[in-house]
Order: C-alpha cells, then structure tokens, then sequence
C-alpha cells in the first residue's frame, strides 16, 4: 500500500521515508483513523514533507497489547522487556546528544558509536576516572 524506507532513528521511535508526500500524508492519516483501535499504546507522529516520525509507548507497562479484537505481545511490536539494573531511566530525550570535539585530533573516525560510552568519555576528558560499571569508550574527545 505504501512505498517506505525505515530511516536510523531509537527505539521505540521510527523514522520512515515514503517515496512522496502523498503517501507520508496518506499513512498519517490512516494512522489517526486507526490509533483508536489501539488503547494500550499511545502514538505520536511528526510529518515532515515525505518523513513521519512515528514514536511508540506501551501504557502500563504492559506485556500484552489490545490491537482491534485480538491481543498482541509487546515483543511481536519489537519491544524488548527487560529489568534496568542500572540507574538508567531508559527514557529517550527528543533533543538528543550534542558531541563536540576538535576533529583536527581525532585519530579515528567512526560511523556511530554507543550512547553508553559518552558518558565515561566525557569524564576522561574532564580527568575523571569513569566507575567501574560504564563502558570503556572506543573514542576520546
């Protein structure tokens, strides 16, 4: 029915490219008529031109999801449940991480890197020791 690409963007936040405008406009608004049938999730949706944005969250902390007449696990939407043993809120902030570094030192260039290493990167820069429990980062700043 519609024409997409799944853009890189956090989970439970998806980014899709539709091939126009008409189709990104045609899925939102399918996607309102439809967001009724779904009481356990809250959806939002952000359209720009031919992206949509689709951010997900299961209401309660449920296991289980009412799609229209039937119940559907959260892992067969692709969500992962698991115990934080941190103290990680696992909450995704919509503004980001703004990494700046001078890039004329930078021995290494990478793609991406984990978010769990920016934190004990940013103490080593500063000369702080990170705690044992973070990531050792593959990257200075």
């Amino acid at each position: 029915k519609w024409a997409f690409e799944v853009e890189s963007a956090m989970k439970p936040q998806y980014t899709l490219m539709f091939s126009d405008e008409k189709q990104a406009m045609s899925f939102v608004e399918e996607l309102e008529a439809k967001s009724a049938d779904l009481p356990d999730l809250e959806l939002r949706w952000d359209r720009n031109r031919n992206k949509v944005t689709l951010t997900t969250k299961i209401l309660d902390n449920k296991t289980e999801v009412q799609v229209g007449d039937r119940k559907v696990g959260a892992t067969d939407l692709g969500y992962e449940i698991f115990p934080i043993t941190d103290h990680h809120s696992g909450r995704h902030i919509p503004e980001g991480s703004l990494l700046v570094y001078n890039s004329k030192s930078v021995m290494t260039q990478k793609e991406s890197v984990d978010y769990l290493e920016f934190a004990p990167a940013m103490l080593e820069s500063l000369g702080i020791t990170p705690p044992s429990y973070m990531k050792t980062p593959s990257f200075r700043l």
